[in-house]
Order: structure tokens, then sequence, then C-alpha cells
């Protein structure tokens, strides 16, 4: 699921999900196992976004040093395009994060869906 091989229990961490609709959804967190978790309907706290478009997979994730530090690079990344954002979870994203050198990426590159809209 990621590159890293321990997230630091309470380090806060930016996410993407892609969902089984082939949309993107962006978060933050200190539990990426717990939160996907709940993305997947495995608890009751699932984001109204995430819901009904189950199962989610994570496709990026970096860290943040703190909660507001997270929620900028979230608010950022929200504002990005589709492609952007692709490219971002493919770790050739020519928007870098200017608190990290480089982006954490998971290890696997994923194309749009075929019925879908870049845009």
């Amino acid at each position: 699921m990621s590159n890293q091989t321990t997230t630091e229990k309470n380090s806060w961490q930016v996410y993407i999900l892609r969902c089984v609709d082939g949309s993107l959804y962006t978060g933050i967190t200190t539990n990426l196992a717990r939160r996907l978790q709940e993305h997947n309907g495995q608890t009751h706290c699932a984001a109204r976004y995430t819901r009904s478009r189950q199962p989610v997979e994570l496709v990026y994730h970096e860290p943040a040093c703190d909660r507001t530090a997270a929620a900028k690079r979230e608010y950022r990344i929200k504002q990005l395009s589709r492609p952007q954002k692709l490219a971002l979870a493919n770790s050739v994203c020519e928007i870098p994060n200017p608190a990290h050198d480089e982006p954490t990426a998971c290890n696997s590159t994923w194309e749009l869906a075929p019925d879908r809209d870049p845009a």
C-alpha cells in the first residue's frame, strides 16, 4: 500500500484515494490504515463522499509536520486539476511540496478509467 514501511502514530498524513468509480478523494489523517478501513466501510466513519464509492484504494500519501501543515497541503492538492492529481499520485508532479524535497507515493501506477472524463 505504501513505500514507507510504517507510519508513525499521530504523525499527520495527506492522502489521495481512488474510488471505485475512478474519482479521487483527498484527505488528512494521523492513521492511514485506520482511515482507509473507515473509507472502505469497515466502520461507520466513512466520509460521505466515499460511502457510495467503495471500495477505495490509497494511491498517494505524504507526511506533514502538524495538522495545520496537513490541512494547507490538502487544500493545495484539492485545487489541482485531475491530471495534476494523477501526476502527483504517479510521482511526477510539477507542483512540489515546499515542506519536503520529494513526495511519498504508493508503488502502484494507474491510469484514468476508460469511461471517465479527465477534467
